[in-house]
C-alpha cells in the first residue's frame, strides 16, 4: 500500500489553505514546488492551489510561477466558455420543452470561493426527458453517439463534450440500484426546480437548474463510488464533497436531519461503508470537524479509498500499478483487478461489477432507441 511522503503531507496543507479548510499556511522549500504543481495537475487542482500561492509569503521560482498563472488564466477562460455553452444549451433543450439539471462541473464549481479556478471537464446535463428521445436526439447529431445506462454522448458543442443524462448516476448492485433509482424519480421536481437565482450573463453561470445540497450529499458517494471501481478516483472530487458537506453543514447547523438517519439512508442504498470511509478522507485530509461529518469514519477502508487516491490521480490517469494496458482488453483487465483488490473492502460492488459490466454490454449492443 502506497505510504504518505512528508511532501504529500505538505501538499495536503497546502490544500487545506487553498480550501479554507484551515488558515495556517504551510512553509514550502523552494526545491518543493516543482512537487507541488505537478500534484496540483495530477489532481486536477491548478487553480485551486493558486489561491493559496497568491496569499503565501513564500513563492514557487519564477518561471514555475509564470508557468503557472498561464494555466489558471486558460482555466479560468475555459469555464467562462462552458458557463455560456451551458447558457446556449439551456436555451436549446427549453425550447423541446425539456428542463435540465447541470450535474457535477459547473454546479459544482458555484460553491468554491474562485468558482472560475475550479479545473471544468465536460458538462453533465440531466434532461427532463424520456430516455428514447434523448437518445435519439444525440444520434440524429451524431449516427454513433454512444449511449450508457445513465447518458448518451452527445456531438461536441463548441468544443465542449457534453453528456446527456435520463438517470443522474447508478450503483452495481441491481437491488441497491434499484432503491437508488426510485429516488432519483422522487427528487426529479425538486431537482429541475432549483434554478440558480441570478441573470445569465457572459461567463456567468445563472438562470440554470443545479441539484440541492441534500441531493448532492447522496449523489457525490454514488458518483465517487463507481469511480472507484471503473477508472479511480482524483482529490479534485473530494474537494468537491468537501465543499457540499460544508454547505450541508452550514444550512443545517442545528443537525436537522441525524447521523442515525443518513447511516439509515447510506445503508438502505448499500453504500454504507464505502460512504464511511470517505468520512475519513474529510477528516485526514480535510481537517473536517466532527461536527460536519454525517457518518462515522472507517479508517480501515478509508486507508484503502486514500491508497486509490494517491495512486491514480484524476479519473486514474497516472495509475502505473497495472501492465495489462490501456485498449479495450487492458481497461476491462484492469477493472477486473480493481474488482477483486477491493473485494475485501467493498464485497458487494465488487461482486456485481462485471456481471453488470456484462449485461451493460448486451443492453447497449440491442439499444433500439
Amino acid at each position: 500500500m502506497i505510504q504518505e511522503s512528508m511532501t504529500d503531507g505538505k501538499f495536503f496543507q497546502l490544500l487545506r489553505y487553498s480550501t479554507g479548510a484551515s488558515d495556517r499556511a504551510p512553509d514550502i522549500l523552494e526545491k518543493e514546488w516543482n512537487y507541488m504543481h505537478y500534484m496540483a495537475r495530477r489532481h486536477a487542482l491548478l487553480g485551486v492551489i493558486f489561491c493559496a500561492e497568491e496569499r503565501m509569503n513564500c513563492k514557487p521560482p519564477h518561471g514555475l510561477l509564470l508557468r503557472w498563472m498561464a494555466e489558471v488564466t486558460a482555466i479560468e477562460n475555459r469555464n467562462r466558455h462552458i458557463n455560456d455553452v451551458i447558457g446556449e444549451l439551456s436555451e436549446k433543450f427549453s425550447s423541446r420543452g425539456w428542463r435540465q439539471c447541470i450535474l457535477k462541473g459547473q454546479g459544482n464549481a458555484r460553491m468554491y470561493p474562485c468558482p472560475l479556478r475550479r479545473s471544468p471537464g465536460d458538462i453533465d446535463i440531466w434532461l427532463d426527458a424520456p430516455r428514447e428521445d434523448i437518445i435519439r436526439l444525440a444520434r440524429k447529431r451524431k449516427s454513433h453517439a454512444k449511449a450508457a445506462y445513465h447518458h448518451v454522448e452527445f456531438p461536441e458543442y463548441k468544443g465542449i463534450e457534453v453528456e446527456g443524462h435520463y438517470r443522474p448516476s447508478y450503483t452495481f448492485n441491481p437491488i441497491y440500484n434499484r432503491r437508488l433509482q426510485r429516488y432519483f424519480r422522487q427528487q426529479r421536481e425538486e431537482q429541475f426546480s432549483n434554478v440558480i437565482v441570478g441573470r445569465r450573463e457572459k461567463g456567468i453561470l445563472g438562470g440554470v437548474a443545479v441539484p440541492t445540497t441534500e441531493f448532492n450529499v447522496t449523489y457525490h458517494i454514488c458518483h465517487m463510488h463507481n469511480h472507484l471501481h471503473d477508472r479511480g478516483m482524483g482529490l479534485r472530487q473530494f474537494v468537491d464533497y468537501y465543499y457540499v458537506l460544508s454547505e450541508y453543514a452550514a444550512k443545517h447547523p442545528e443537525g436537522k436531519r441525524q447521523r442515525q438517519d443518513w447511516e439509515r439512508w447510506f445503508h438502505h442504498l448499500g453504500l454504507y461503508h464505502f460512504a464511511c470511509s470517505i468520512m475519513y478522507v474529510m477528516r485526514e485530509v480535510f481537517a473536517m470537524e466532527e461536527s460536519k461529518l454525517i457518518l462515522p469514519v472507517d479508517e480501515r477502508r478509508g486507508r484503502v479509498v486514500m491508497n486509490e487516491i494517491l495512486a491514480g490521480g484524476n479519473f486514474g490517469s497516472y495509475d502505473d500499478r497495472f501492465w495489462f494496458g490501456r485498449g479495450f482488453v487492458g481497461r476491462n483487465m484492469q477493472r477486473l483487478w480493481r474488482d477483486v483488490r477491493l473485494l475485501r473492502y467493498f464485497p458487494s460492488a465488487s461482486i456485481c461489477e462485471p456481471p453488470f459490466r456484462v449485461v451493460h454490454a448486451l443492453w447497449r449492443l440491442f439499444l433500439r432507441p
